[in-house]
């Protein structure tokens, strides 16, 4: 029986009360225990989805500028205000919907024009490797990119440039797609 007495017992493991720090409440950020990093969640008001993104930060006060910051985009999203999103759009589908909407003018151009156009947008399209809108801010990798083709001027200026310059600035138009003009 001695024995008995004598034979260590683990001890018993207290349980950790998790504390919310209150610094946080009201600011739908809340502190990832791992690494310390601030994290901004919300509900979004039109699909009810959980958003959840990283401040980036351990500080409390950077972390309230940033989830400002994501408040503020929410909110337009909300409303429907156009935010980044034009940026990342694909541009082959928006080539068709370009001629499409010139082809629906009161006096559209002729269509063996706009068949030329089309076929000259997406070959510039295709040999810049402009995939997305985001694509056409970069002026300097065109530019070197329609060097590279080694064409004569007057052709780069009315299959390349033209076509897509006037492509720009149809989704700049009244902030159909893109917030200005990129070009």
């Amino acid at each position: 029986m001695a024995e008995d007495e004598n034979t260590p017992t683990p001890k018993a493991r207290r349980k950790r009360h998790r504390r919310q720090e209150r610094s946080l409440l009201g600011t739908h950020l809340f502190r990832d225990t791992r690494t310390g990093v601030l994290w901004w969640r919300r509900t979004c008001p039109r699909t009810g989805e959980r958003l959840k993104k990283s401040t980036g930060t351990k500080v409390l006060e950077y972390a309230l500028r940033k989830a400002e910051e994501f408040n503020d985009e929410l909110e337009r999203e909300a409303v429907g205000i156009k935010s980044y999103d034009g940026w990342t759009r694909e541009l082959a589908p928006l080539v068709d919907e370009w001629f499409a909407d010139q082809r629906a003018q009161d006096r559209p151009p002729q269509e063996a024009w706009l068949r030329q156009k089309e076929r000259f947008t997406r070959k510039a399209l295709e040999d810049l490797r402009l995939r997305r809108a985001a694509d056409l801010t970069d002026v300097g990798a065109i530019d070197r990119r329609l060097k590279a083709l080694k064409k004569p001027d007057a052709t780069l200026r009315r299959r390349y440039q033209d076509p897509i310059k006037q492509f720009a600035a149809w989704l700049a138009e009244n902030g159909r797609y893109l917030e200005h003009d990129p070009l």
